[in-house]
């Protein structure tokens, strides 16, 4: 998920919308963000005192803060394979990963289709990507 649209429970049209960003950074700016969307919605309530901007802010926050998907992780398996349905999977989508009994929250960053399917997953990927297309342009 990289895209929160947040409503105040108490009046519908009062909304906020915060995006994920390549650095993990988020705010309320459309700009330099991880795509394609993946948008996730919420309703939000304040106590009295508090206002909805406070309610957003602490969501965001909640939702955003501290995610680290700077890891490498790949997954190579059959095409078409029913349980994972690769294919199906979207760039810029969360995933519990779980090997050994430890689970390891990454995100979808890239897919290879030959015999197999290669999925994936973690900012590593990402920052690659960035090195090898600054050495193309020179």
């Amino acid at each position: 998920m990289n895209k929160l649209i947040i409503y105040d429970a108490e009046d519908y049209s009062n909304t906020r919308i915060y995006y994920l960003h390549p650095d993990l950074g988020y705010d309320t700016k459309n700009r330099d963000r991880i795509t394609p969307v993946v948008c996730e919605m919420q309703s939000v309530s304040h106590e009295e005192g508090s206002s909805f901007e406070s309610a957003a802010i602490s969501a965001a926050h909640n939702k955003f803060a501290n995610l680290s998907y700077s890891n490498l992780i790949e997954l190579t398996m059959m095409n078409g394979d029913a349980l994972v349905k690769p294919e199906e999977l979207e760039f810029g989508q969360v995933a519990d990963i779980i090997s050994d009994g430890e689970s390891y929250r990454s995100i979808l960053t890239g897919r290879e289709r030959g015999k197999n399917t290669k999925l994936v997953f973690g900012t590593v990927r990402l920052d690659l990507t960035k090195i090898l297309r600054r050495q193309e342009n020179g």
